[in-house]
């Protein structure tokens, strides 16, 4: 079985150290025949296996800053366990490489970033915490580094900065407030929130005056340079109505730095919590 098909089912097993559990149906895999039918498969789930639907036009309306950050954590909250399946283009400033599939998923603090060639061959994983990041290629040594400190410079597939725009897309843009200390929300054509950190940096979030979708999150350090940019696009809602109702997710996420771009394109958005339900 692919294993972006079985992502979606959840029964796959592997190992955190990137050593895939192998079956006995891995020699089958191989077999031209059975890859046909599986691309087959592949190909109806990332077509019809989507029920997320867009979102539609809203007229703009202000919100007081107090209650755009209530309306932020519910949202968050909403979002804090998900799986999806994306494609990602990635780009540096000395390669760019092709496009590949990914499992994305997120659940108890934990991101697993995984990368996949097109006949479903792991080219990488990426696992990251707040207490540690490990790059695990496929061929290669796996590369560990804590993530409060700059990652190893050049990491293969990902381009410096790829770790902000997981965090950024874990949010959605949302604001991330733990050290925030000082905030600021200017009500323009769109709403601009700026928040500045203990640490001195800046991050400016772009607010559509419909939903309050975040649209662009740009992060500055502490001598106002700009690091990063991430955009936010195709917002579609997602989860089931009951308990916990519809959240919408972005399915076109771009970030770019000085080092290299990353497009992020989803296909599938499931939150945990419905699998559960249903």
């Amino acid at each position: 079985m692919h294993p972006l098909v079985d992502f979606l089912t959840m029964s796959h097993t592997y190992h955190n150290t990137f050593g895939e559990t192998r079956s006995r149906g891995r020699m089958a895999w191989r077999l031209p025949g059975v890859r046909a039918v599986c691309a087959v498969l592949l190909l109806s789930v990332l077509l019809g296996g989507c029920v997320a639907t867009s979102v539609s036009v809203a007229p703009p309306q202000d919100l007081p800053l107090a209650d755009l950050l209530s309306l932020y954590a519910k949202r968050t909250e909403g979002l804090a366990r998900f799986k999806g399946i994306l494609k990602v283009a990635l780009r540096s400033q000395q390669t760019r490489y092709p496009t590949v599939h990914a499992t994305w998923q997120v659940q108890n603090g934990e991101t697993t970033l995984r990368g996949f060639d097109l006949l479903g061959r792991s080219l990488f994983q990426l696992i990251a915490s707040p207490s540690a990041v490990s790059f695990l290629p496929a061929q290669g040594t796996p590369i560990h580094w804590n993530p409060t400190e700059p990652p190893p410079d050049p990491l293969p597939w990902l381009p410096r900065g790829f770790l902000d725009w997981i965090n950024q897309v874990n949010r959605i843009g949302m604001p991330d407030l733990d050290d925030a200390i000082h905030l600021r929300l200017k009500h323009e054509e769109v709403l601009r929130l700026s928040v500045t950190h203990e640490d001195g940096t800046q991050t400016l979030h772009q607010i559509e005056r419909g939903h309050f979708y975040i649209t662009k999150v740009e992060r500055f350090d502490a001598a106002g340079r700009l690091q990063s940019t991430v955009t936010f696009d195709d917002y579609r809602t997602v989860g089931a109505t009951q308990p916990l109702g519809e959240v919408a997710f972005p399915f076109l996420i771009k970030g770019t730095t000085d080092a290299g771009a990353a497009t992020l394109t989803f296909q599938n958005v499931t939150r945990l919590e419905d699998t559960i339900i249903k």
